[in-house]
């Protein structure tokens, strides 16, 4: 109770559970308890009843429908969202499987509700009570009917201002059964799927995938439109609904402020910024305006690969109709978003590289499609190539393969090698870009923020921040401690700690002498090294370093488990050798009869979790072995079963070392019905 009290606060930071903590949450609650509020006349109520029935008065007033009529004229014109085909979908009758998926998605320490528990009392004893759990849900789903004991809930009242006077400045909050809320999150990761459809594209915000940013973009473009519109005798007139009184709470004493105050104001930011980065010995204050190309880049990159978004539409009508938005050219007339947008248009090339489908819509000396070059562009001659040939003209389509002697007569050896390879997907997928600054290929803000950073950085390299120190700084950074100590070395080694010889020069202490020892003045060395009291304190931890701490508890073992039958179950593994730049990959098939049986369900076991969460959910698709486990997905729908498993590494321990064993072979090894001498105590200890 005392974790879900503190907000896990004294467990994330790394201290004791401390009697500090303890009045953070007892101070909570006296800020979050309501004393007195005020009924529908105005009147100030203490009572404790009184209270109580202004909660209720107001709640019942909120959940009592007032039976209202005349739907029909209404619905009539409102056409079906959703097809025949997912509406089967939705009615499909609810499977255990997806019960115990939304389990594994609940946080284990929320609030409880009327039952009392947390979600990780469930997940402690689920191989006890999760038969009897998955049935209740299932029950309720597909019945259609739920327990009203399941059904009731707590509802605590959150203030939203400081000083609450009214219900209406609460925000209710439900407190349910954790059954009740596992039904919910079935329901809500079944329903997520067909959202998109359901809901029309003018809705931008609240869905996955959509950015409210998109309908600010069209809304600017069409003011613009207007503000600009001089010629003919038809008018356009924009009407505002539902506008919220936000912007009367600002404080108009700032807004008073003259532009020398607001100048100053960007005078202090910059202080922050020119030692922003980490690298060089800041705190991480982003830099304001690389944080803002990363942001404008994002909305970039939607435009990019949502091209069906009303967004995409609108822009692509009105500056890129013939073209992609990354060849669109300025305009004299755009507007202040527009502009914005070329702007950062610049990141995403700086970081993007193309992945190779079938090759026709990129450019060989144009575009970046090289993987592994230094930035991704081709610096081969090619005197004789025009600017538009494609990479499909590398491309031999009826074997998709890349034509090797064509591709070795045009580029230099070291550009061969990237080339051949590139994988090539015999699906033929269309060309698409992804972003090269993160494993799964999909743009990210921070990543796009790292990447102008390190520019920065690289561009006004002096003696004053050399690589050295770049370690340094980052080595503090990393260090395995919390926050506080990390943020405490960082003030240490910039001089920042409020010791006596920093209070004496700001004229605070009449004297910098140390108050310990009277006999040095009182720098950061001293009160940390050289002060006899700090190094009895130091010693102190020292000592405690070479006492035997209680060992923790070993983890559970594991092992590989024989699949079951009829069932043929690979285990497969990679590895990488940096040095001579190749690769092995190790596979191992097992099953627990015979293979003349005919299998055809299967289980891929794996140590690798991107891979694996990649080919279960779909994502990875904008990584640059993205066509690979497209294919491996289309491969698999030909089995009758067929299912992908993240294990641990010591149950994959044969497949990896086969593929560290690939190094000292050529090409490919296949041992049926046989095992290596070497590999062989391996299976042995995995069979037994």
């Amino acid at each position: 109770m005392w974790k879900q009290r503190s907000r896990n606060a004294w467990l994330k930071e790394g201290d004791s559970n401390s009697r500090f903590f303890h009045c953070r949450a007892n101070q909570r609650n006296r800020r979050n308890f309501i004393a007195g509020l005020e009924d529908s006349d105005g009147e100030w109520r203490e009572d404790e009843g009184r209270i109580g029935s202004i909660i209720e008065n107001y709640f019942q007033d909120i959940y009592t429908t007032s039976n209202p009529s005349g739907f029909e004229e209404i619905l009539s014109g409102i056409h079906p969202a959703i097809s025949e085909e997912d509406a089967s979908l939705l009615g499909h009758e609810f499977q255990a499987s997806e019960v115990k998926l939304a389990f594994d998605q609940m946080a284990p320490l929320t609030a409880p509700g009327p039952d009392g528990m947390s979600p990780i009392f469930y997940k402690s004893f689920w191989h006890i009570v999760g038969r009897d759990v998955s049935s209740v849900v299932l029950n309720a789903l597909n019945s259609g009917v739920i327990p009203e004991s399941l059904n009731s809930t707590f509802i605590p009242l959150i203030p939203k201002v400081k000083h609450p006077k009214r219900v209406a400045d609460f925000r209710p909050n439900s407190l349910c059964n954790v059954v009740y809320k596992l039904i919910s999150k079935v329901l809500v990761n079944r329903l997520k799927k067909f959202l998109a459809s359901a809901i029309p594209e003018t809705q931008s915000a609240f869905l996955s995938g959509r950015l409210i940013l998109d309908n600010v973009l069209v809304a600017f473009e069409t003011l613009h439109y207007l503000k600009r519109k001089t010629n003919g005798k038809v008018g356009q007139m924009a009407l505002k609904l539902d506008m919220s009184k936000a912007y009367d709470r600002v404080e108009w004493v700032f807004l008073d402020a003259k532009e020398a105050e607001c100048q100053k104001i960007l005078d202090i930011l910059a202080i922050y910024e020119r030692r922003s980065a980490k690298e060089v010995g800041g705190l991480g204050f982003k830099e304001i305006e690389n944080f803002n190309d990363a942001l404008l880049a994002k909305q970039v990159w939607r435009l990019i690969n949502n091209t069906d978004s009303l967004c995409h539409r609108v822009f692509k009508a009105r500056f890129f109709p013939d073209c992609s938005i990354l060849d669109a050219k300025d305009s004299s007339s755009g507007s202040y978003a527009w502009k914005s947008i070329i702007v950062a248009r610049d990141v995403i090339r700086k970081g993007m590289v193309w992945c190779i489908g079938t090759g026709e819509a990129v450019r060989i000396k144009e575009d970046r499609w090289l993987p592994g070059g230094a930035n991704r562009s081709v610096i081969s001659p090619l005197p004789s190539m025009a600017p538009d040939v494609n990479v499909s003209s590398l491309i031999d389509s009826d074997r998709i393969a890349w034509r090797t002697e064509v591709v070795q007569q045009l580029f230099l050896p070291n550009e061969v090698d990237i080339i051949l390879g590139i994988p090539l997907s015999a699906r033929r997928p269309d060309d698409r870009i992804i972003w090269a600054r993160t494993p799964s290929g999909t743009f990210t803000t921070s990543s796009a923020y790292k990447m102008l950073v390190s520019y920065d950085i690289s561009n006004n390299a002096g003696s004053s921040n050399p690589d050295s120190q770049k370690k340094f700084w980052n080595s503090i950074w990393q260090l395995r401690v919390p926050n506080k100590i990390r943020h405490f070395v960082w003030r240490l080694c910039n001089n920042a700690l409020p010791t006596l010889v920093n209070l004496h020069r700001r004229h605070i202490v009449p004297s910098p002498s140390c108050a310990q020892c009277h006999n040095f003045p009182e720098d950061s060395l001293h009160a940390v090294c050289i002060c006899s009291k700090a190094g009895s304190y130091l010693q102190e931890f020292l000592q405690a370093q070479t006492e035997e701490l209680v060992p923790p508890r070993p983890p559970p073992l594991q092992q590989w488990r024989p699949p079951d039958p009829h069932c043929l179950k690979i285990n497969f593994d990679a590895a990488v050798f940096r040095r001579s730049s190749l690769a092995g990959i190790g596979v191992v098939v097992r099953n627990c009869f015979a293979l003349e049986l005919g299998i055809t369900r299967v289980v891929f076991e794996g140590d690798s979790a991107v891979v694996i969460n990649a080919l279960l959910h779909g994502a990875g698709a904008f990584a640059s072995f993205g066509n690979i486990l497209d294919d491996i997905r289309v491969l698999s729908t030909a089995f009758q079963l067929v299912d992908f498993t993240f294990v641990s590494h010591c149950c994959n321990s044969v497949a990896d070392t086969l593929a560290k064993k690939a190094k000292i072979f050529v090409g490919a090894q296949v041992w049926l019905h046989d095992v290596p001498a070497d590999i062989a105590p391996l299976v042995l200890r995995d069979v037994h």
